[in-house]
């Protein structure tokens, strides 16, 4: 069984594929933890490894260890490592497992409605260093639409600040998300949509989500990650 560090680094800052736990809330990661273990929350896409890995991994700690992990984690300082930047076009790149490498060998490509997220230094990601640094090319004009639907500017809307707290910081009912990787985001809206994410608090966020297009989660993911945290 990998250790909690080998995916989402001591430090807590994770990686593109997994999530990043530093200043995550107690009470939050401890649910987390319960409603992987329960079966409430379940795999994204069958495809996805590295949540697999989670769900095993999970089931096979004891809740003391479990709760070992989670306040440690939370205890740690999140401190932002990718940049967001808008792009009609990116650098040539490879997908790698669960990443896009941007290997600059090629011409350029068009984006179109997709976040292309990956490690500014290879290397250093595959040592695990903390800090490596990441970029996520989203589409142009996304940070300004995703910060019109965070403000509850849609159709039966409600502004994510009322969970996650001013500047998406964290709130009363909602974890901090400002500064986050952009396809870990999407991640979870994809997930609380397509209902592989249940549990006592998800029922807050399924009305939100239901009638989001995948282009609009794009765009949220991109301003969320976009902010500071």
């Amino acid at each position: 069984m990998y250790a909690c560090g080998y995916c989402h680094l001591p430090e807590g800052f994770g990686r593109t594929e997994n999530a990043d736990l530093a200043g995550m809330p107690f009470e939050y990661l401890q649910r987390q933890v319960q409603e992987m273990k329960s079966g409430a929350r379940k795999l994204v896409d069958a495809r996805f490894v590295p949540g697999a890995y989670m769900l095993t991994a999970i089931r096979q700690t004891s809740d003391a260890d479990a709760d070992d992990a989670v306040k440690y984690f939370s205890g740690l300082k999140y401190t932002k490592h990718v940049r967001v930047l808008e792009a009609t076009n990116v650098p040539h790149f490879r997908a790698n497992g669960y990443l896009y490498i941007s290997d600059h060998e090629g011409p350029t490509e068009a984006l179109g409605q997709r976040i292309i997220e990956g490690p500014d230094d290879v290397n250093a990601f595959e040592k695990r260093d903390p800090r490596t640094r990441f970029t996520a090319y989203v589409p142009v004009g996304s940070i300004a639409r995703g910060a019109a639907l965070a403000s509850g500017n849609r159709d039966a809307g409600q502004a994510c600040a009322i969970c996650h707290g001013e500047g998406l910081k964290g709130g009363p009912l909602g974890p901090p998300i400002a500064g986050r990787f952009p396809t870990g985001l999407f991640r979870q809206l994809y997930a609380f949509q397509s209902g592989t994410r249940n549990g006592s608090q998800a029922i807050l966020m399924k009305p939100i989500v239901t009638k989001l297009t995948q282009p609009e989660m794009i765009d949220l993911a991109a301003y969320v990650g976009s902010l500071e945290p």
